[in-house]
């Protein structure tokens, strides 16, 4: 589970540059942690991750889990990845923008880890 591990530091990374003030460094750490959770539930599956957003990702676990109630914090995630990686003008992140990334990036985070328990609980057919 390495990227479970390294989505969590991600995670604490994204919560320090919030509170620090570093407010892009907080959205993209956060779209990189909720990444990183979806890519080592992904890897349990027997799957490849495959795309460069959080919807791609979602896309490839959608026959499997009801992915429907992350969509939205996803697509929030990935403007800020979007607008740093594509250097978009007027791409300032506030405080509030970090604080609801960090939000979206533990939601994704947490359900991850649900779902990776719950297959770990569950004997194979």
């Amino acid at each position: 589970m390495a990227e479970l591990d390294q989505a969590l530091k991600d995670f604490r990374a994204a919560k320090y540059s919030a509170a620090e003030g570093n407010y892009a460094v907080a959205c993209i750490a956060a779209q990189q942690a909720a990444g990183k959770a979806l890519i080592a539930l992904l890897e349990s599956m027997g799957r490849r991750a495959q795309g460069e957003t959080l919807g791609d990702l979602l896309r490839g676990m959608g026959d499997k889990y009801d992915v429907s109630q992350l969509a939205r914090a996803a697509a929030e995630l990935d403007s800020y990845y979007r607008g740093y990686r594509e250097g978009l003008e007027g791409f300032e992140p506030d405080e509030v923008s970090a604080a609801r990334a960090v939000a979206r990036a533990e939601q994704i985070i947490v359900w991850a880890r649900e779902q990776l328990s719950r297959s770990a609980r569950t004997p194979p057919r």
